[in-house]
């Protein structure tokens, strides 16, 4: 499954999917393909984690507790020294004004509150997004760079 994800372009969906895979959660495999392999738009990996464990604890068809998933994914990433970034953004997706790019905004928003709150002057954002960069530009001190999903 994780080599038909990353053939389908969610590479990033490929290793939380293998994180996700040491446990027994009946009809997985198949759900993600149903959900996400068919699907005509992209999917962000965490949005996409966050529906699978929702849907799932909905369904009960897990016999271990989703939570131990999660953490699981947790501690994959800090191994491989990617940071988990935990931000209180109640108030920045409050504040946000409707629009199409309104999800955009908001992760640029929390980018920039977790660099102001860590003294980071200036982040590099990689994106398969190529609208991105347009919405990021009023955010000076976030470089956006679109890269392809392959790599």
């Amino acid at each position: 499954m994780a080599q038909r994800l990353e053939h389908k372009g969610y590479a990033d969906v490929a290793f939380l999917f293998t994180v996700i895979a040491r446990y027994y959660i009946r009809d997985l495999e198949e759900h993600t393909e149903k959900t996400l392999l068919q699907s005509s738009s992209k999917v962000t990996p965490i949005n996409y984690i966050v529906y699978l464990r929702n849907y799932f604890k909905k369904q009960r068809n897990y016999l271990v507790f989703p939570d131990k998933v999660v953490d699981s994914i947790r501690k994959e990433l800090q191994q491989n020294n990617i940071e988990i970034a935990e931000i209180d953004d109640r108030e920045l997706w409050l504040d946000l004004d409707s629009g199409t790019d309104r999800e955009d905004r908001y992760q640029l928003l929390c980018i920039e509150k977790y660099m102001r709150n860590h003294g980071i002057p200036e982040a590099r954002f990689l994106t398969t997004d190529h609208r991105l960069p347009d919405t990021a530009q009023p955010f000076e001190n976030i470089k956006v760079e679109v890269v392809d999903c392959q790599a």
